[in-house]
């Protein structure tokens, strides 16, 4: 994985931690996600999925790779 082209992360995503399944987007536009809350997101137009985290109204995109 790799957080803005610059940084490799090596990790797992640990699903049982979040009981509430993240929503999966598909869509142009990245969304816009509530606080405190993941997501997935596939970008049709580039052929490309990202991890969204938004930690306190921060948020973070990550491209799947």
């Amino acid at each position: 994985l790799y957080v803005d082209g610059n940084i490799t992360v090596d990790s797992t995503f640990d699903h049982s931690a979040y009981p509430d399944k993240p929503k999966i987007f598909i869509q142009y536009a990245e969304p816009n996600i509530p606080p405190n809350t993941s997501a997935f997101w596939y970008n049709p137009s580039q052929n490309t999925y990202y991890l969204i985290l938004d930690v306190m109204g921060t948020q973070k995109k990550v491209l799947l790779d």
